[in-house]
C-alpha cells in the first residue's frame, strides 16, 4: 500500500516535469489515434491584442485532414485535396487547394507538419490556463511560414482544446474547441461540397 501511495503522488510531479518536446509527442500520438471528431467551435480575433470580431459554430475532423467548420454566414470544407469556402451572403464559394494556408482549417498542418519547422517550448504555468498541458512553436526561419508563434493547450488525455496564431503584425487569431465528441462515426459525405444552385463559383485551383 505505501508503495502505491509512493507512485501515485509522483505522477502530478512526472506530468508538471514534461518538457515541450515530450508533450508535443504525446498530442501527436494522440491526434493520429482520433479518427472522427465534433466539437463547438469559436474564433476570435485580436487586433494588437485587442479583442475584435468573434464567430462560432460547429467543427468536424475526419481523419486524415478532411474538416469542415460551419460558421452563420460561411462552410468551410475539406476532403483532403480541395477546400471550398462557401458565403452564404454572397452565394459565392470559392475552391483552393487544401496546400493554401490561408483557407485552411487543418489541424493536421499545426500538429503534424509545422513543429518540424519550429523550436517547440513549454507554456509556463500562468499561461496554462485551465488547461493541463500548453506548448508554444516558433518557426525557426521567420519567411518559413505567415505567423510569429502559435500556441496550442491540451487536456490530460493530450486532446487539443485551443489553438493561438499569433502572425508577423502582432495580430492574433483564437480557435477554441468545446464538447468534443471522439465517439460518433462521421460520414465522408459531410467533407465534400456541393455549390448551390446559381451560386458563383471561383476556382483558384490551378
Amino acid at each position: 500500500m505505501k508503495k502505491l501511495i509512493a507512485v501515485i503522488s509522483l505522477i502530478p510531479i512526472i506530468m508538471f516535469s514534461q518538457g515541450g518536446e515530450e508533450v508535443l509527442k504525446n498530442l501527436q500520438n494522440k491526434f493520429e489515434s482520433i479518427e472522427n471528431l465534433s466539437a463547438n467551435f469559436k474564433q476570435t480575433t485580436y487586433i494588437s491584442s485587442v479583442p475584435g470580431s468573434t464567430i462560432q459554430g460547429k467543427f468536424f475532423y475526419k481523419r486524415a485532414n478532411k474538416f469542415r467548420a460551419e460558421f452563420p454566414s460561411t462552410v468551410v470544407v475539406s476532403d483532403g485535396d480541395t477546400v471550398w469556402n462557401y458565403n452564404r451572403k454572397l452565394n459565392r464559394v470559392v475552391l483552393t487547394s487544401a496546400e493554401d494556408e490561408a483557407q485552411n482549417f487543418s489541424l493536421d498542418r499545426f500538429v503534424l507538419l509545422y513543429p518540424e519547422h519550429c523550436t517547440v517550448s513549454k507554456l509556463n504555468e500562468q499561461l496554462l490556463e485551465k488547461y493541463q498541458f500548453g506548448i508554444q512553436l516558433i518557426p525557426v526561419e521567420d519567411e518559413l511560414m505567415a505567423f510569429k508563434n502559435i500556441k496550442i493547450w491540451t487536456d490530460e488525455s493530450y486532446v487539443l482544446h485551443k489553438l493561438s496564431l499569433t502572425d508577423h503584425n502582432d495580430n492574433s487569431y483564437v480557435f477554441l474547441m468545446s464538447e468534443i465528441d471522439l465517439s460518433s462515426k462521421l460520414d465522408d459525405s459531410i467533407f465534400t461540397f456541393n455549390p448551390p444552385k446559381g451560386s458563383q463559383i471561383i476556382d483558384l485551383r490551378y
